[in-house]
């Protein structure tokens, strides 16, 4: 779904302008490609949860589990680059990972909304082999930072994979999660 220019969205080789343009009759698969907005604003409803993005986001659906070990059933976006927000409902929990962790709602609290936001710490624009390296999930990720922050009363569940004891759920307000050089390296701060 990368197209050039400005201001529009090819999917499926069908032109629209326009922003929160609504694609009816059209699903994103899982595994079989990454999406790439240029100008749009886009939402998807996936699992009963909304995603609206923007911010020239590149992201790929995906799916989490609960805890470790658990089926990967709940819907989730792997997101390089761009703005989230994400309304999720009491009984599923959709989540966005990042290379700095994973962020969603706390598992069985009530419906939640969230905003996130990564940004590559690069300067230049991603060129397509980066996106295709992150799409494959190949060592040496672009670097950047998250921050996310929830707009509910309930707290937001995040996993982090950097900082101090990564993978280990933290419930929080708000948090910043930062790659400093690879995977697992970083920093991350917490508003609890």
């Amino acid at each position: 779904m990368a197209s050039g220019g400005h201001g529009y969205l090819m999917w499926a080789r069908l032109e629209t302008s326009g922003a929160l343009t609504r694609f009816t009759g059209w699903a994103l698969t899982r595994g079989q490609h990454f999406c790439e907005l240029q100008g749009e604003e886009i939402r998807i409803s996936f699992g009963g949860d909304s995603f609206s993005l923007g911010g020239n986001a590149v992201f790929a659906r995906s799916c989490s589990g609960l805890a470790v070990g658990q089926r990967a059933v709940m819907p989730s976006l792997r997101m390089l680059q761009g703005t989230a927000l994400v309304r999720a409902t009491h009984a599923v929990e959709g989540s966005i990972m990042t290379e700095e962790g994973l962020f969603g709602q706390v598992p069985y609290s009530a419906a939640s909304v969230y905003t996130l936001v990564r940004q590559p710490r690069q300067h230049a624009a991603l060129t397509m082999l980066q996106k295709i390296y992150w799409y494959l999930d190949l060592v040496n990720q672009p670097v950047g930072t998250t921050t996310t922050k929830t707009l509910a009363r309930v707290l937001e569940n995040v996993t982090p994979y950097v900082g101090p004891g990564p993978g280990h759920c933290r419930h929080v307000h708000s948090a910043t999660l930062a790659t400093t050089s690879s995977f697992g390296r970083g920093t991350a701060v917490y508003h609890f």
